[in-house]
């Protein structure tokens, strides 16, 4: 009889054991243990002075999916942070599973995890399904992309501190250049191990972020004839891609936008010295994901178009000054196709970001050539992206 009742002693703990599997937390409903995490995040040194204040973080547990989403302060260690979800999980009592008043709450249940850590913006918007309950496999991953907020072209010229903008692409809309700055960090696979209910220790994930919306600049020669004079010059960029996909680096191309930027051009030390002819270097910048070229070189509008707005006058003899507005553009097919901005991919036949981590330096070859009253034609029309004059306008000063 005792042989028997030890049986059923075993075969009963054997039953209980099973019931829970100490890689993946299944039976939480009953006594939950959660893992405490550390988010900790490597900066390089030049983005530490642009990071932003906070990062929003998502954790997928790859097995028996469950996704939790948080919002954390950006420092490389000791930071802090709230769950934004599961509710489940979130309204819960911390001393229900953890001794000790514990208020941020960066938990999840162990399991091997993916994470995805990016910058959230109001001007951003993500596009991820939450996942279900149902039992998933170690090739599960997050499903996660985001697009830009668009904007009218009244608030974007608001943004940069522009009165008025003449749109000659109108084939899409505007988004703001400076708001939609990115970086993105990731952890492929990560397994969170069980704690106790008495552990307070934490688990380190650790970010590598990376700037995944790149400083693009234009750079550009202006040669302007005697007694011209530049006092502003304000950019239009038009191919932006719509969307991106956190996790495998592709890039939708079926929808762009357009960015306004001012260019900065070199200073001069006195007013004579601006009345000469020369040759200035002039430089815009925007931070975008990519720049989508036109397919064709010979078109004005539709993606890859660079347009400008220079504001100039000349002084008259009199002293009064007579001022004027070119309009121009430039279709920028060769310096765009050799920018490295986009990289196919053969094997998905789907379009990716280029080299992360570094600047892209777009130089115009064909300088702009302003003289008193138009925009002179450049000779190369074989090799080189040209300007074309769209209009002129002729303002009081």
């Amino acid at each position: 009889m005792k042989r028997v009742i030890l049986y059923w002693c075993i075969l009963l703990g054997s039953l209980l054991g099973a019931g829970c599997n100490t890689d993946v937390e299944l039976c939480y409903d009953e006594h939950p243990h959660r893992t405490l995490l550390d988010f900790q995040f490597s900066w390089k040194e030049e983005d530490f002075s642009e990071k932003p204040d906070s990062m929003h973080v998502v954790a997928i547990r790859m097995s028996n999916t469950i996704r939790y989403d948080f919002r954390v302060t950006s420092h490389p260690t000791g930071n802090t942070g709230v769950l934004l979800s599961p509710d489940s999980e979130r309204d819960e009592e911390a001393s229900d599973t953890i001794s000790g008043a514990v208020n941020d709450k960066l938990w999840v249940r162990s399991g091997p995890y993916q994470f995805i850590a990016y910058t959230s913006s109001k001007d951003l918007i993500l596009e991820s399904p939450q996942p279900g309950s149902s039992q998933g496999d170690e090739n599960t991953v997050i499903d996660l992309k985001f697009r830009y907020s668009p904007c009218t072209l009244s608030e974007c010229l608001s943004h940069v501190g522009l009165s008025s903008w003449e749109d000659y692409n109108p084939y899409s809309g505007y988004i703001k250049n400076g708001n939609a700055i990115m970086y993105q960090g990731k952890v492929n696979y990560q397994t969170i191990p069980v704690h106790a209910s008495t552990d307070t220790s934490k688990v380190v994930v650790n970010f590598k972020p990376a700037l995944i919306t790149p400083r693009i600049y234009f750079d550009f020669d202006i040669q302007k004839e005697e007694d011209v004079v530049i006092d502003s010059i304000w950019g239009e960029i038009s191919g932006i891609p719509a969307s991106l996909d956190f996790v495998d680096n592709v890039l939708d191309l079926k929808k762009t936008y357009k960015m306004l930027f001012r260019a900065d051009y070199t200073p001069l030390p006195a007013y004579s010295d601006s009345t000469k002819a020369m040759t200035m270097k002039a430089s815009g910048q925007i931070n975008a994901t990519s720049l989508v070229p036109s397919y064709s070189r010979r078109l004005t509008t539709g993606p890859g178009i660079l347009h400008l707005a220079a504001y100039t006058h000349v002084k008259n003899e009199d002293g009064t000054k007579k001022g004027k507005i070119f309009r121009v553009c430039i279709n920028l097919y060769n310096t765009l196709n050799a920018s490295g901005l986009l990289v196919w991919n053969a094997n998905t036949e789907t379009y990716g970001q280029g080299t992360l981590g570094k600047d892209y330096h777009l130089r115009i070859a064909s300088p702009l050539k302003v003289a008193k009253d138009r925009i002179l034609n450049n000779e190369d029309e074989t090799v080189m992206d040209n300007w074309k004059e769209l209009g002129r306008i002729d303002i009081d000063i």
